[in-house]
């Protein structure tokens, strides 16, 4: 490998590392160096080892396509607000978030299988109540995934119920089990089941999955 001049860096307890390799090529590759920070020098580190940091983090890179487009001066100051005010730690990360968000809500509007989660507050003493409740979470078995019930106080119950089916299926359940005499409050959040969303298929992260 000819490499007559390389520049690394990477952050290392809060410290900027910036190292410069000189001479690198085939017959004269120092095997290790010192790293200067602002305060302080760390112990030698081996060339080998910090050549393979970096080349590690250009191949999970390497699927990332950069994009450049133009927008009124006034549009982005409002974006650059935006993300300064949701803390992300860079504009990459904000308009992927905002790309899978509109991915998202065009499967709700496509009526594709979503993932669903209804909760309910309601008073367990009104009489009947969770005889029906519980009716029509068996009555709708095929859709319902896991529920979760918590006691709030003597009379006040919570309870979340997690579903996967259509999203015009899943609206017309949370609308019955709102409809109960005796629930004070029901609201329903859709999500996504992931699958349309695009996603790294990398999944060699040391353990396995059992599903």
């Amino acid at each position: 490998m000819l490499l007559s001049r390389c520049w690394m860096a990477s952050y290392c307890n809060n410290f900027y590392v910036s190292c410069e390799l000189t001479g690198i090529h085939n017959r004269e590759c120092p095997s290790s160096l010192h790293i200067s920070f602002v305060d302080q020098v760390v112990p030698t580190v081996s060339v080998a080892s910090l050549t393979k940091a970096y080349m590690t983090g250009v191949e999970s890179m390497s699927d990332l396509e950069r994009l450049s487009f133009s927008i009124e001066g006034d549009l982005r100051q409002k974006f650059e607000s935006m993300v300064k005010a949701t803390k992300y730690k860079n504009r990459s990360e904000f308009v992927r978030d905002m790309i899978r968000k509109e991915l998202v809500e065009r499967e709700w509007k496509s009526n594709a299988i979503v993932i669903g989660t209804v909760t309910l507050i309601y008073d367990h003493h009104t009489r009947g109540l969770n005889d029906k409740l519980t009716a029509l979470q068996h009555n709708h078995v095929d859709s319902i995934m896991a529920s979760t019930h918590v006691h709030l106080d003597h009379a006040l119950c919570a309870e979340m119920i997690m579903m996967k089916g259509r999203q015009t299926d899943l609206r017309a359940l949370a609308d019955q089990l709102q409809k109960q005499k005796g629930v004070l409050h029901a609201a329903l959040s859709l999500s996504t089941t992931g699958k349309s969303l695009p996603h790294s298929d990398d999944h060699s992260h040391g353990h396995p999955h059992s599903h």
